[in-house]
C-alpha cells in the first residue's frame, strides 16, 4: 500500500475499493464530479476501461487513467 499523492489517486482507490469490496456506499465520500470534468461516452461514463474478455470468459475492466474512476460519482 502506498498514500495518494493527488485528487485522482485517492479516487481511483475509492472507486477500486468500493468496486472490489462490493461496497458502493464507499462512492459517497467523492466530492461530487465538477462541471468541466469530461464525459466519457467510449464506456458509458461508468469510469472503467472495459478490454477484452480473459480466460475465465469475464470482461478484463480497469479503471480510466485520466479520470481516475471520478465519472462514477456524477
Amino acid at each position: 500500500m502506498r498514500e495518494a499523492k493527488d485528487v485522482k489517486q485517492m479516487c481511483t482507490a475509492i472507486s477500486a475499493g468500493a468496486d472490489r469490496s462490493k461496497l458502493p456506499e464507499l462512492l459517497s465520500v467523492l466530492r461530487p464530479r465538477q462541471a468541466e470534468a469530461m464525459d466519457y461516452r467510449e464506456y458509458n461514463n461508468s469510469g472503467w476501461r472495459q478490454f477484452e474478455i480473459d480466460v475465465k470468459g469475464e470482461p478484463v475492466r480497469m479503471i480510466c487513467w485520466d479520470c481516475g474512476g471520478w465519472v462514477i460519482n456524477s
